[in-house]
């Protein structure tokens, strides 16, 4: 009776080994998935941190556009009252206009930035939820 005992208590050990085993490759894609998690959250704060940027750069460079706008009303204003400064209007309003232009380029380039950094938010998002 003792050795049948023994006998099943070693059975018993060897099942138990073979499920260790079994969990072995489930911990390890459970240590990874943790390491995936880590990784896109630490991306996620990073393209919240450009996209909050981006908004910053843009909202600095249409105050600018405004204040471009109005400096052009204005000199359009002086250039009525006075034409003996009309050649250095004319400069003025040139460098304005190029200046404008610029930063509106700009602007179109820090809203594609923007979008594409919210589109690989929402994607990484996504991704995270569906790793969860």
């Amino acid at each position: 009776a003792d050795a049948r005992k023994l006998l099943l208590a070693e059975e018993k050990i060897k099942e138990l080994e073979r499920f260790v085993e079994e969990l072995k490759p489930a911990q390890t894609l459970f240590e990874k998935l943790q390491l995936t998690h880590r990784a896109t959250r630490l991306e996620n704060q990073s393209l919240q941190m450009k996209e909050e940027t981006a908004n910053k750069k843009m909202l600095d460079l249409t105050k600018t556009i405004h204040e471009q706008a109005e400096q052009i009303k204005n000199l359009k204003d002086d250039q009525e009252k006075s034409m003996v400064g009309a050649r250095k209007l004319s400069l003025a309003e040139e460098k304005i206009k190029e200046l404008t232009k610029r930063s509106t380029e700009e602007l179109k380039s820090l809203q594609l930035m923007l979008e594409n950094s919210r589109a690989n938010n929402r994607a990484s998002i996504s991704e995270q939820q569906r790793l969860e």
